[in-house]
């Protein structure tokens, strides 16, 4: 029997269709990423934004959105969902014929993977289209067909080649490099390749300084390109045994990364690029034993975050609160948790509230409070979604 490519779609319909009658038990965004992926709505305004988030969901390989919408489907039955199942063959030949182009492919894998993290159906989809006689040739497309192929073993696409034709397809240089890294990270984390993308690596920092020279990308997008290479460059050397070289290198990100300025690269993607280049510079001094130092970066990565970007600081806190516990002060790794909480609950994503619970028990149990632990342990297993709005 066929996959249905159209059911995440199908399933979103249901989902407003719920939220209209009044019938619906949701919370925490499930409504919001219903309503692009219900289509044949094309959110077309947001697919260079699209096109990047995918891709960053295929590089790390996420789970969340299937996790989020399982565990709501667990609470309630959905009214029957509309529209009749539509395979990849069919999906394709309308492709192929000029019935449906580049953005409606955006979206149905928009669909599938943001709504309902199905990539099985975003793997036959894309491996369909790009079978077909007419090939795509737009940069969201190729991106999403890279992305897409990279996480699939089996698949029949050439991914390097689906990689450098969105390169050569970028509206502008800075896509272009953004989706030269994306094509180093899928090397050295889907191939297992830290030597190729080294090289990968250090041919972007030279492409991005010469774009600078050119005028043709502003200086902080250029060292911000340059930073998020370096930062991508410390992970290759770990995988390849040399924490000298990935100490230099996340050092050498954490001095590139500007505070401001962009122009190019989105300012709240900025934010979020220096806020990861500082929780990985804590995390490898951990590494080294420094706790302390580790907690100090992350004291001021906290104080950077909640001046700038406050609505993407509870990673910080998360990760924060982890050190706090190694560093044995669990009354402050409680206090950190209890705030990361409330934004936690409310991102929808399930295991990262999953990995907050357990490391708050730990701290309770830790410092004597074992009856505010055995209460976090229990909401952990009978409250999933975090409907409870605080931790304690």
């Amino acid at each position: 029997m066929n996959l249905d490519v159209h059911e995440p779609v199908r399933l979103a319909r249901a989902v407003l269709r719920a939220d209209g009658d009044g019938t619906l038990v949701a919370q925490y965004g499930l409504v919001a990423r219903a309503r692009p992926a219900a289509l044949p709505v094309v959110p077309r305004t947001r697919l260079p934004v699209q096109a990047n988030y995918i891709s960053d969901l295929g590089v790390r390989g996420l789970a969340e959105a299937a996790l989020f919408l399982d565990e709501h489907l667990r609470l309630q039955a959905l009214p029957p969902a509309d529209g009749e199942p539509v395979s990849a063959e069919t999906w394709a030949d309308g492709w192929a014929r000029g019935d449906l182009d580049d953005r409606d492919l955006c979206a149905l894998v928009d669909a599938q993977v943001c709504f309902a993290g199905a990539w099985p159906l975003a793997r036959v989809l894309v491996n369909a289209v790009f079978a077909a006689d007419r090939v795509p040739d737009s940069f969201g497309a190729l991106l999403i067909g890279a992305v897409v192929a990279a996480g699939d073993p089996a698949t029949p696409l050439d991914t390097g080649d689906l990689f450098r034709r969105a390169v050569a397809a970028a509206p502008s240089e800075v896509d272009g490099m953004l989706t030269e890294l994306r094509h180093a990270a899928w090397a050295l984390k889907r191939k297992n390749d830290p030597a190729g993308a080294l090289v990968r690596l250090a041919g972007l920092e030279v492409h991005a300084r010469d774009a600078e020279r050119r005028y043709r990308v502003s200086p902080a997008d250029a060292s911000t390109l340059c930073a998020l290479a370096a930062n991508l460059e410390a992970l290759a050397r770990l995988r390849q045994g040399d924490e000298d070289g990935a100490r230099r290198a996340i050092d050498r990100a954490a001095a590139l990364i500007p505070d401001d300025g962009w122009v190019a690269v989105d300012r709240d993607a900025g934010f979020r690029y220096r806020s990861q280049i500082r929780t990985n510079t804590a995390q490898l001094l951990v590494k080294r034993d420094d706790l302390p130092g580790a907690l100090a970066v992350m004291r001021t990565n906290l104080e950077e975050g909640r001046r700038d970007d406050p609505d993407s600081v509870s990673e910080t806190l998360s990760v924060m609160a982890y050190f706090a516990y190694l560093q044995r002060e669990w009354d402050q790794a409680v206090e950190l948790l209890t705030e990361a909480y409330g934004s936690v609950r409310l991102e929808g994503s399930p295991d990262r509230l999953r990995q907050c619970r357990k490391i708050a028990v730990a701290a309770l149990h830790s410092c004597g409070r074992e009856k505010e632990a055995q209460h976090v342990l229990d909401r952990s297993r009978e409250d999933p979604l975090g409907f409870d709005e605080t931790l304690l």
